[in-house]
């Protein structure tokens, strides 16, 4: 599905052609794309990096299209080690002394911008990151992947929104989300039941076929 078929569909469906309606489609849009990223781990916007740990240093820039972490290891002398993805509040409680450092067995997504470790890095240590990424939008792009492979769930998505904006009777806005969350549940179990085939620190959600 292009972007033109996008847009016509949600404003067939919404019975909506007003000129402040058809200016806002394209936030609509967005939206939609973004709750579905948050949602749902597409293997497809996942990207693998590598950076370097700075000795004392506890934080770790990410990089300028980072979504959410997928995973992390550091390079050392005796091979690979994987941190645990923890909370901050679990970092702080470990390794309350900042000045406290080692090989990292720790790390958090502190915000947007940084990782966090603890304890922090003895030395300088090559690292990889595996992360999810925000992918240019349709509405930009003209065409994308989730508007070619899930396309359901995009158009379900700029519903929900489309309805917010025209403050819809509660049961056709119910419809809509309703339809938005049965899609996602259906992207979620793609993702984790048929993409994955095996976990580390999840259990296992594989489906059967």
């Amino acid at each position: 599905m292009t972007y033109p078929e996008l847009r016509a569909i949600i404003q067939t469906y919404s019975e909506d052609f007003e000129a402040s309606f058809v200016s806002n489609i394209d936030t609509f849009i967005t939206l939609a794309e973004s709750r579905i990223l948050l949602r749902v781990r597409l293997p497809r916007f996942r990207k693998d990096v590598t950076a370097t740990m700075v000795a004392t240093e506890n934080l770790l820039a990410t990089p300028s299209d980072f979504l959410a972490p997928d995973s992390f290891s550091v390079v050392t002398a005796n091979g690979l080690v994987f941190p645990q993805n923890k909370d901050s509040e679990f970092l702080d409680e470990c390794y309350p002394d900042p000045t406290e450092v080692g090989v990292p067995r720790f790390y958090c997504y502190l915000n947007e911008s940084s990782l966090k470790f603890g304890p922090a890095p003895d030395q300088n240590y090559p690292a990889n990151l595996g992360y999810f990424y925000q992918p240019p939008s349709i509405t930009t792009a003209g065409t994308s992947w989730l508007g070619t492979f899930f396309a359901h769930a995009l158009i379900s998505g700029s519903l929900v929104e489309a309805a917010k904006y025209q403050k819809a009777e509660d049961n056709l806005y119910a419809r809509f989300d309703a339809a938005f969350e049965k899609d996602l549940a259906m992207d979620q179990q793609y993702t984790k039941g048929r993409t994955k085939k095996d976990t580390y620190e999840e259990p296992d959600a594989r489906v059967k076929v």
